[in-house]
């Protein structure tokens, strides 16, 4: 519906003008109220914007927490506030990004902050639902035992003398979807293809490095 009264009450080139705020230009067009709604529209863009961001910090926050308890991650990850029982080390480091990315966005010009999250999230996130699609046919070689529910369009797999139930969704629909998607963005995105490769990078080097300490420790141990 915004789409189409993008296209029937703006111009195309009003519209690529406007790519960082186009409600705001588009309750403008409107008669009468245009300007009260318009203000109306950016406060609720601004609002929606700040709950994300504060729900983002939060669960990357839990996220690398839980790692740290796992050992995936430095075992300061996990450390709790005294008071609060917050995982207050992970809390500020992402923050600190978050205002790095902003301070990014203000000196470098021709960069969409904007286009450059959504990239890069989008990056990040399609690679965990692939790894989410993969892990239930893992998932169900492992744990073979019988479930009061399961996924539907199932395959059955001999293997030991036991039988497995592999299902269609999560490879075709799930895995295989979500692999399409990320191609196309790695392919039409080249701030997001380049930052989350490098992303990625890191945490692979940050694992290997975590993996490597740990054994060391437990060598030490013994």
């Amino acid at each position: 519906m915004v789409s189409l009264l993008s296209v029937t009450l703006l111009s195309p080139s009003v519209i690529g003008e406007a790519s960082q705020s186009p409600l705001v230009t588009l309750a403008k067009t409107l008669p009468f109220i245009g300007e009260l709604l318009a203000t109306w529209v950016g406060f609720m863009g601004f609002a929606i914007c700040y709950v994300s961001t504060n729900t983002g910090v939060i669960g990357v926050s839990r996220v690398t927490f839980s790692m740290g308890r796992l050992k995936l991650f430095p075992r300061s990850f996990a450390w709790l506030h005294s008071k609060y029982y917050t995982p207050y080390i992970t809390i500020i480091l992402f923050s600190l990004i978050a205002c790095l990315l902003i301070l990014i966005n203000i000196s470098l010009e021709g960069i969409h902050l904007l286009s450059l999250i959504a990239s890069l999230y989008n990056f990040g996130a399609l690679i965990s639902y692939m790894y989410v699609n993969l892990s239930t046919i893992a998932l169900r070689f492992k744990d073979n035992s019988e479930r009061a529910w399961k996924v539907p369009l199932n395959i059955i797999i001999k293997r030991g003398g036991n039988k497995y139930f592999a299902s269609y969704t999560p490879i075709f629909f799930g895995f295989v979807s979500c692999f399409f998607v990320w191609l196309v963005i790695v392919s039409t995105h080249e701030a997001g293809r380049l930052l989350g490769s490098l992303w990625f990078l890191v945490g692979i080097v940050v694992y290997f490095i975590q993996k490597k300490r740990i054994k060391k420790t437990e060598n030490i141990s013994t």
